[in-house]
C-alpha cells in the first residue's frame, strides 16, 4: 500500500513553473543569438560599403559618396540601437537566469520532502508490521503456555 504525497500537486506545479521558466529563457537567447547575427550582417555590409566608398573616391566619383556616408552612418545608428538591445537583453537574461535557478531550487525541495515524506511512511509501515509481528508472538506465547 502506497500513501500518496499529500504535497504532489505543488510538485507538479513547480515542475510547470521550472519548465516555463527555462522556455523563457532560452526565447530571450535566441533572441540575444538574432540580434548578434544581425549585428554581424550590418558590420559585414558597412565594410562591403566602406571598400566601395574608397572605389569611388578613387575613381573621382564624388556625387555617390554622401550616398554612401549617410547610409553608412545609418548602419551605424543601427549598430549603436543593436548594442542598446543587447544590453536590454543581457539584463533580462541575468534575471531571467536567477528565476530559473530559485524555481529549481524550490522544486528540489519539495522533491526532498517527498522522498523524506516516503521515506518516514516507510518507517511508519515497518514499526505497524514490527508492532504486529510482537502481537502474533505475545498471542502464540500466551496460547502456548497455557
Amino acid at each position: 500500500m502506497e500513501k500518496k504525497f499529500r504535497l504532489e500537486s505543488i510538485l507538479n506545479l513547480r515542475e510547470h513553473v521550472l519548465k516555463n521558466e527555462r522556455d523563457k529563457l532560452i526565447y530571450l537567447k535566441n533572441i540575444k543569438d538574432e540580434l548578434l547575427d544581425r549585428k554581424k550582417q550590418i558590420n559585414y555590409t558597412i565594410k562591403e560599403n566602406v571598400n566601395e566608398l574608397e572605389i569611388l573616391k578613387n575613381k573621382g566619383m564624388f556625387e555617390y559618396v554622401s550616398i554612401y556616408e549617410n547610409y553608412i552612418a545609418n548602419m551605424n545608428l543601427k549598430i549603436e540601437e543593436i548594442d542598446r538591445c543587447l544590453k536590454k537583453i543581457d539584463i533580462e537574461i541575468e534575471r531571467q537566469m536567477n528565476i530559473v535557478m530559485q524555481a529549481n531550487k524550490d522544486k528540489k525541495i519539495m522533491e526532498k520532502l517527498k522522498e523524506n515524506h516516503k521515506d518516514s511512511y516507510e518507517n511508519y509501515q515497518k514499526y505497524i508490521e514490527n508492532k504486529l509481528i510482537d502481537e502474533v508472538n505475545t498471542i502464540r506465547y500466551y496460547e502456548k503456555n497455557q
